[in-house]
């Protein structure tokens, strides 16, 4: 999608089933070390990692993840 009011282009990037992908950016600045997600809510389109808990290793229900830091 670009801009008419500038040269600058942006992306939305979505999932294989047309949802959003959610980043816990908090964790960038968080004042101790913490994992940063991507995750995407799978083919049911939910949500079902309750948090993003320090250490969290796992998405919940069909939530496909990939741990960034």
């Amino acid at each position: 999608m670009r801009s008419s009011s500038s040269s600058t282009t942006s992306t939305t990037s979505i999932d294989p089933w047309g949802n959003c992908y959610l980043v816990n950016l908090a964790a960038l600045t968080a004042s101790e070390p913490t994992t940063v997600w991507v995750v995407s809510a799978g083919p049911n389109s939910i949500i079902e990692t309750p948090s993003f808990a320090k250490g969290s290793s796992t998405p919940g229900g069909n939530d496909v993840a990939a741990r960034i830091r």
